[in-house]
């Protein structure tokens, strides 16, 4: 059953204006990153962090298996494993 959910990010400036480099946490102590258009990004009081909206596919009780809105440059796919407590919810 797929879950709507946010995803803790830390964001810098992007290859052009209207996007955002974004990076997440994902198993394995490893990190994830793409570029994403600002508006599909929500700030938390700042603007070097922030939540992406994705997909949760599957619920672990360490781990969940996620499909992400942009394909991550160093895992090659959208589909990654993100620790539980990076992820809010819906």
């Amino acid at each position: 059953m797929t879950t709507s959910a946010k995803i803790a990010c830390t964001l810098s400036d992007g290859m052009f204006h209207n996007e955002y480099a974004v990076e997440i946490a994902i198993s394995g102590g490893k990190t994830a990153s793409f570029f994403m258009d600002k508006e599909l990004v929500i700030l938390n009081g700042s603007k070097r962090s922030g939540y992406i909206k994705a997909n949760v596919i599957k619920k672990g009780s360490v781990d969940c298996a996620v499909l992400l809105p942009k394909e991550a440059i160093e895992e090659g796919t959208r589909w990654v494993n993100v620790p539980r407590n990076e992820i809010e919810f819906a």
